[in-house]
């Protein structure tokens, strides 16, 4: 939803399963991640913006097949360029082997 101060009414944006909204630096684009609602890791997580001017929503970019983290649940955001980040959890792939002499 987008409050129109002008006109004093709220008007919905179309968007369903919009998380971690941003606007854009202009403030003529709202970014958004679309995750499913039931997080389920066979479902395509998506970088989203929407043109406020037309309410045309594009993606960005997949996000599929990363372990996705955060400490109260995942966690995305803007880079200072506007891009989006997520928190990827890739230590379960980094370990390959360890080797310990204990006395």
């Amino acid at each position: 939803m987008i409050f129109n101060f002008q006109k004093l009414q709220w008007a919905s944006l179309g968007v369903e399963n919009a998380h971690y909204p941003y606007w854009s630096s202009l403030g003529d684009y709202v970014y958004y991640f679309e995750m499913p609602d039931n997080f389920s890791s066979e479902k395509e997580w998506n970088a989203n913006r929407l043109r406020l001017t037309d309410r045309k929503a594009n993606k960005l970019c997949s996000f599929h097949g990363l372990n996705l983290t955060g400490v109260y649940g995942w966690w995305s955001g803007p880079a200072p360029d506007g891009s989006p980040l997520v928190l990827s959890d890739a230590s379960r792939r980094d370990i390959y082997a360890i080797d310990v002499d204990l006395p």
